[in-house]
């Protein structure tokens, strides 16, 4: 049954090396747990290779009926995500900050 959250805080060179290793993803999300928040509110900007992190997250988050979001605090990251469209399918939350 899930029944916790699980907060999985994501730093730049772990979340290349994530998109690399199916079965580190799969350890992420086949906890029992009913919420992945992946916190990249450290990184100040995203490269593709860490978009395609974060979609293969919530992909699998998805499939395994977990919620998903992206907590972060910086608004280039936000534009990032907004240019490339990926704000409509990730939830994000934080507050902005320059």
């Amino acid at each position: 049954m899930k029944t916790k959250e699980t907060k999985v805080q994501i730093f730049a060179s772990d979340l290349l090396d994530i998109a690399r290793d199916e079965a580190r993803i799969d350890a992420i999300v086949d906890r029992h747990t009913e919420r992945v928040v992946v916190d990249i509110a450290e990184l100040s900007i995203l490269d593709v290779g860490r978009m395609r992190s974060l979609v293969a997250l919530l992909r699998r988050s998805r499939a395994h009926g977990i919620e998903f979001s992206v907590r972060t605090a910086h608004d280039e990251v936000r534009r990032q995500l907004a240019l490339t469209g990926l704000d409509r399918i990730l939830e994000i939350d934080g507050d902005s900050a320059a």
